[in-house]
């Protein structure tokens, strides 16, 4: 049985990988970048949620006709996987639970 994702997959989640590492993690590694609750504080989190708009990773689980990139269960759980990786980063891609489940 062949596991490996089909190309577009593949790029996505390359993509996503490179904007979690690139973007994401350095936001994280600093503590002034957080709020009293230790979760990501208001102006990095808009900053970054541009960022992820304008590089087309907003929204997965949403129909692209919503904005979203109208992902499959299987397109979800690799944009998930990668975006995952940061504590930050489901909320910066905006499919963060349960709002991503309730959209």
């Amino acid at each position: 049985m062949d596991f490996s994702l089909p190309k577009e997959l593949e790029e996505l989640r390359r993509k996503v990988a490179g904007f979690v590492a690139g973007e994401i993690m350095p936001i994280e590694a600093d503590q002034r970048n957080f709020d009293d609750h230790e979760n990501i504080a208001e102006v990095p989190l808009e900053t970054l949620r541009e960022k992820a708009k304008a590089a087309g990773l907003w929204a997965p689980q949403m129909p692209a006709g919503r904005g979203g990139l109208g992902l499959d269960t299987v397109g979800m759980a690799t944009f998930y996987e990668e975006a995952a990786r940061s504590r930050f980063g489901p909320v910066v891609f905006n499919c963060a639970a349960p709002d991503d489940g309730n959209m």
